[in-house]
């Protein structure tokens, strides 16, 4: 979500950083019916009732029986350490999003795909995607990235869940490799 917000700024000239780094950003959400009856599907579910009430009963994805480590990380440890955290408090633990939320995020990921300040746009961009990331759309992602003028798209294949930076080692250390050589190479240093 924080990948949409960032393009949606730099897009709106909102913000002008010297660089964006936006990692297995939510462009698109992942939905088994297309994005675009899963986003009226949200819009009505969210008419109807409270629209703040959660969309399903758990989980990251409805009806997965995927464990939620294994939608977010292939590496246990960097996984407890998410769960030792909530245990110690816990107004961490978010649960499923609303039907207010899911038609909103259908409704901007809509907005992004034919935004044509994208194009514009000229703030050097990395984007780390997650190419088998089950909870958003890596394939929104890389058709955002193409259409970005000064991007550099890594892909993560298998190897990576949707939160590449809590990763196992390997690719969690070509993730910040990566990083550090984009922010090498496009911004100043600073005297």
């Amino acid at each position: 979500m924080g990948g949409m917000m960032v393009v949606r700024a730099l897009a709106a000239r909102s913000i002008q950083p010297d660089a964006a780094i936006l990692v297995a950003p939510m462009i698109g959400l992942k939905s088994p019916v297309g994005a675009g009856i899963a986003g009226r599907v949200a819009r009505w579910m969210a008419s109807r009732g409270n629209p703040a009430r959660g969309a399903w009963r758990s989980n990251e994805r409805p009806g997965s029986i995927a464990s939620r480590q294994s939608l977010l990380t292939h590496d246990a440890s960097r996984y407890d350490d998410e769960r030792w955290w909530q245990a110690e408090k816990p107004a961490l633990c978010l649960g499923p999003p609303s039907w207010s939320w899911l038609a909103q995020g259908f409704a901007a990921a809509a907005a992004l795909a034919v935004d044509p300040r994208i194009e514009a746009m000229e703030t050097p961009v990395l984007m780390l995607v997650a190419e088998a990331d089950k909870l958003v759309d890596p394939h929104a992602a890389l058709r955002l990235g193409a259409r970005l003028p000064d991007a550099q798209i890594v892909r993560f294949g298998r190897e990576s869940a949707h939160e590449i930076l809590r990763e196992a080692d390997g690719v969690r250390d070509r993730a910040l490799g990566a990083i550090d050589s984009f922010l090498d190479a496009v911004v100043p240093p600073r005297s």
